[in-house]
């Protein structure tokens, strides 16, 4: 079996969870994201897969040939597949090395998206016929760079997701971070280990991982929350790439651990509300960290959140 990549990643920027030979970065531009090439591919679909089967006999003429791309485009190696990534708790990831910690019980999973980059003829043949995948060309999801850059990409794009997700929670809870930078002593030393988690799309949870540690209630109120989004240093939660296959991801069937509750950036709703869930699950756009803690608690209270709604699965 092929290894995948696992990326997750924000609207403009992306970093690698793991990987098989080569970890890939990718920038998205201003006029350029991710979610623009999935929703292409979702539209292409169709064609895609009705020109799959003319062309898989010209495929198996070609497979022990080393045909370049810009000789021969429509070929499975100029594509690479993206598909449904794990999940990782963000509150199992936050770590409280010095202030106060209280016991954790809830759920508030972050997801990702995994990248298949080794298209044979069958795989790419089930990827654009499957709704869960988008099928994208290899030349526009990846760039040309350097390892050096993009793991110095990788480490700045999480190193920085972090310090915004620590600063935006203490600042939630209360603490006031002026004085504690400026005598020098912070009561407070949080660490996040997410593995080989890069990237800023998982600033959401991340934040909301770290109220769950500081603070005596549970924030996810029994239920299993998992969510998206980058987050600004007031709190600003953004739009994301892979909404469509987070949202796939979090309700497969065959995952051990299934959400009940999605948290998507307000700007991604239109994509949330076209992805291919295996069950039904109450979708919550959000604006920025409060209102998702907000929602949350309305949740908790049976107050059904300003903008929710329950996506249901095509059975």
């Amino acid at each position: 079996m092929v290894p995948l990549v696992v990326i997750c990643y924000g609207q403009r920027d992306g970093a690698v969870l793991s990987h098989s030979k080569a970890t890939v970065w990718r920038h998205w531009g201003d006029t350029s994201d991710a979610e623009d090439l999935m929703r292409r591919s979702v539209v292409q679909r169709p064609l895609l897969l009705a020109a799959a089967t003319l062309v898989t006999v010209a495929v198996v003429a070609f497979a022990r040939v080393d045909v370049a791309c810009q000789t021969w485009q429509t070929q499975p190696a100029c594509y690479v597949a993206i598909s449904p990534g794990p999940m990782v708790n963000a509150v199992d990831a936050v770590q409280i090395v010095r202030g106060p910690s209280h016991p954790t019980v809830g759920q508030l999973l972050v997801t990702t998206i995994a990248v298949d980059e080794h298209l044979g003829v069958r795989s790419w043949i089930r990827s654009v016929a499957s709704p869960a995948v988008a099928t994208v060309r290899r030349d526009v999801f990846y760039p040309s760079l350097p390892p050096s850059e993009i793991h110095r990409r990788n480490a700045v794009a999480m190193s920085h997701s972090q310090q915004i997700a620590t600063t935006v929670a203490l600042g939630l809870l209360g603490y006031d971070l002026t004085a504690s930078a400026a005598d020098g002593n912070a009561p407070i030393d949080i660490r996040i280990d997410a593995g080989g988690v890069g990237g800023p799309s998982a600033g959401l949870m991340f934040s909301l991982g770290i109220v769950e540690r500081l603070s005596a209630s549970d924030v996810a109120g029994g239920l299993i929350v998992a969510g998206t989004g980058t987050v600004d240093a007031d709190g600003t939660v953004g739009p994301v790439g892979g909404v469509r296959q987070k949202l796939a991801g979090a309700t497969l069937r065959d995952a051990t651990v299934r959400a009940d509750v999605f948290l998507v950036p307000r700007d991604n709703l239109s994509e949330a509300r076209g992805a291919p869930v295996s069950r039904d699950i109450v979708v919550v756009p959000v604006d920025n960290v409060a209102g998702a803690l907000d929602a949350l608690g309305q949740l908790r209270a049976g107050v059904h959140p300003d903008g929710a709604f329950v996506l249901a699965s095509a059975r």
